[in-house]
């Protein structure tokens, strides 16, 4: 048997306490609200971002709104700038995202508006997800991004 001090001491040892949730960092999703809303050639970049704090920062609500800002010129799938692309400067073009960046915006999205019920919406997200990845609509059976598929079949299961 041991002797009571050193029990004491072992049940001390033993007591755990659960760790203290981390404090969203208000001043970080004000300084990148502030970015978001200057206008320039990376602004949606920036409110992708905002968004991206949003959901580490568990606010869903404000994620939700910098996506629908973002998703607008991200949708836009036309090659009419190429030309430009070619010649002109870096600081000239305006961020519209790689396909992953457009995919994941979109998917992101489709999940928030599924949460909140807009199934319609959360099924556009779900099919421009798709269509970011294989980059052409005449394909589109070729896309390999699952999760889009996931939110486009619980769109389709919360239907009926």
């Amino acid at each position: 048997m041991l002797p009571p001090p050193l029990l004491l001491l072992l049940a001390a040892g033993c007591h755990h306490r659960p760790p203290e949730a981390a404090a969203p960092e208000p001043s970080r999703i004000e300084a990148q609200k502030a970015r978001a809303a200057e206008d320039g050639p990376d602004r949606t970049l920036e409110v992708v971002r905002l968004a991206s704090y949003a959901l580490a920062d568990g606010d869903p609500d404000t994620a939700e709104t910098a996506l629908r800002q973002a998703v607008g010129p991200m949708q836009d799938f036309r090659a009419e700038g190429e030309l430009r692309a070619l010649v002109g400067s870096e600081r000239s073009k305006e961020w519209k995202g790689d396909p992953y960046e457009k995919m994941m915006a979109f998917t992101y999205l489709g999940f928030l508006l599924l949460e909140g019920g807009d199934r319609g919406n959360a099924l556009a997200m779900s099919k421009s997800a798709i269509l970011a990845d294989t980059g052409t609509s005449r394909f589109p059976y070729r896309s390999d991004f699952a999760t889009a598929f996931v939110l486009q079949t619980l769109v389709y299961d919360d239907l009926g």
